[in-house]
């Protein structure tokens, strides 16, 4: 399936066969996004929202052991900017923070320490430096990192403007991975069966070597944004940050310094994830509104009565301030 992509095909053929088919693209996923700390920006960034016992922890944990320990930080969801400085110091640079259990971050920190958090880590995503002050003291956390966050659907549905607010949002590819009972039951009988199985895979330094030809696959990956945009009600520009991170570490971490259709397979493959199952809707009202078609065609061609206008209308304001609809 990876025809360039030998390493990859073998991450994704792991998963497939320790978990099953559905999870192979976000096992894939987070290992792309573990490697992806040493490069520039943009860096690829997952938050995993799925239900409970939905694979959130085991793939982050197969992710994981596929890299030397210096590669990554396992990070506790109840640990403040403090508690990261004290515990691993100042530079983090070319790493990922890890953090499992991302429901205590918002459980056990105030309000006040979590947007700190937030917003610190939405700065170094981007900056690559974050400087810290209170009354207390002064430091400056560095370094390009990468960050992994799982969080569970009550969790995220409570805090979702909260994550966008920080802008930690705007620089994360966020994952809904709900599950049928059946096909999670297989899964688990799957896990259970393959213990014993080992991936087989140690990734001990990042492959930072220059993508050559983005030129090439310019539009096409434009076009990719603008999906990813649609299906997961965000900007484009944000979007494309998205897909270039996952172009160039599907073909970094396979050592090449060029883009091929490996890399694009794995975009296509990837984007039903963008579509959150609580509102499948809005990407259908969004992309309509995107063609200039008015409330009465949207609601024919969804099936819906007139007093559905008020739905498009939240819809369509929620696309305009994310940068999706233009404003006007």
């Amino acid at each position: 399936m990876f025809e360039d992509s030998p390493l990859s095909e073998k991450i994704f053929d792991y998963f497939n066969k320790r978990i099953g088919q559905r999870i192979a693209p976000i096992g894939l996923l987070k290992v792309l996004a573990i490697h992806s700390a040493g490069s520039n920006y943009p860096r690829l960034s997952v938050l995993h929202e799925a239900r409970s016992r939905e694979w959130k922890t085991q793939t982050m944990k197969l992710a994981k052991s596929m890299f030397d320990d210096s590669m990554y930080i396992y990070v506790g969801g109840e640990t403040t900017i403090h508690g990261l400085k004290n515990d691993y110091g100042t530079d983090f640079d070319g790493k990922c923070l890890l953090v499992n259990d991302g429901n205590l971050l918002f459980k056990s920190l105030g309000k006040r320490s979590r947007d700190r958090w937030l917003s610190a880590i939405s700065v170094l995503l981007t900056e690559k430096e974050y400087p810290y002050s209170d009354n207390v003291q002064r430091f400056k956390l560095i370094g390009k990192v990468s960050l992994i966050i799982n969080l569970a659907t009550p969790s995220y549905t409570r805090h979702k403007n909260e994550i966008f607010e920080t802008t930690l949002g705007d620089r994360m590819f966020i994952v809904h991975a709900w599950m049928k009972e059946k096909y999670n039951l297989q899964c688990k009988r799957n896990y259970d069966r393959t213990k014993k199985l080992h991936a087989k895979v140690l990734i001990t330094e990042h492959n930072n070597r220059t993508i050559q030809n983005f030129g090439e696959y310019e539009d096409e990956l434009l076009a990719y944004a603008r999906d990813y945009a649609i299906l997961g009600v965000r900007s484009t520009p944000e979007c494309l940050d998205i897909v270039k991170a996952i172009v160039r570490e599907n073909a970094r971490i396979n050592d090449r310094n060029y883009i091929s259709e490996d890399d694009i397979m794995l975009v296509r493959m990837l984007r039903r994830y963008n579509i959150d199952p609580f509102v499948p809707d809005e990407p259908r009202v969004v992309g309509f509104l995107k063609e200039g078609r008015n409330y009465p065609d949207i609601c024919h061609l969804l099936g819906k009565k007139p007093n559905y206008y008020s739905t498009i209308t939240y819809y369509k304001k929620r696309a305009m301030q994310r940068g999706v609809l233009d404003a006007g």
